[in-house]
């Protein structure tokens, strides 16, 4: 599992918002960095399992 700020290199990972299920302070920024494991490696898949706009 990975949450704000971290950094993955896997075949499946679970991103989760911090706090979750509450709702997120609109000022706050997160990001997670994907990186390929395979150099032929030219898409990626994303599900999400809950989200609201």
């Amino acid at each position: 599992t990975a949450t704000c700020g971290s950094e993955v290199a896997n075949n499946l990972t679970y991103v989760t918002s911090p706090g979750f299920p509450n709702l997120i302070d609109h000022s706050m920024n997160c990001s997670v960095t994907i990186n390929k494991i395979e150099p032929q490696i030219s898409q990626i898949r994303i599900d999400f399992l809950h989200f609201n706009i």
